[in-house]
């Protein structure tokens, strides 16, 4: 059980944050975050897939199904095989926000046998180093976790987590770059 929690854990950390969040967190100006979508932006709805309606959109405002992870039809494959497209995506983007849906089971139609489940939502301003992380709906083989309470989570973002749900945001959570400075998303 512990492994199966150390890869929820990982799968979080680097499908979603990572994806997301380019630079290393700060804390100056930190708060609790809801998920809301920061920016004016279109977002685009792409499934299981990678096929961006506007690639070139900054901001890139995106919503992934990543419900299939699964052993008995190699959805964990799958999921996995399009993870180097998404991070491609976001490169050179002044403004993201991704919203995503999480699921891995051993078997797909089985919730019996459920790894891990969450909805995200994560967002980065390059022009000012902002940025944020939101999870509801958070549970490890069916039941309800604590996201802030992973031994790998450092203390300055625990009190942002409770069981199911939380997030938080900073006004320096990724380095700024020069490039997007006084861009507006």
């Amino acid at each position: 059980m512990k492994r199966l929690i150390r890869l929820a854990l990982a799968g979080l950390l680097l499908g979603g944050v990572i994806d997301a969040m380019p630079g290393t967190a700060a804390t100056a100006g930190m708060g609790p975050y809801d998920g809301h979508l920061p920016f004016h932006c279109k977002i685009q709805h792409l499934g299981t897939g990678t096929k961006f309606p506007h690639p070139k959109a900054d901001p890139l405002c995106v919503d992934y199904d990543k419900t299939h992870q699964n052993v008995d039809h190699l959805g964990i494959i799958d999921f996995l095989s399009h993870e180097p497209a998404r991070f491609a995506a976001v490169r050179g983007k002044c403004f993201y926000y991704q919203r995503d849906h999480w699921r891995s089971a051993v078997l797909q139609d089985d919730e019996s046998t459920e790894i891990y489940n969450w909805d995200g939502a994560y967002w980065y301003d390059l022009a000012t180093g902002a940025g944020g992380v939101f999870v509801k709906h958070f549970t490890i083989n069916n039941r309800s976790a604590d996201f802030g309470a992973f031994p790998a989570m450092p203390a300055k973002y625990k009190r942002y987590f409770g069981y199911g749900r939380g997030g938080w945001q900073a006004t320096t959570a990724v380095p700024v770059d020069p490039a997007c400075t006084g861009k507006k998303s």
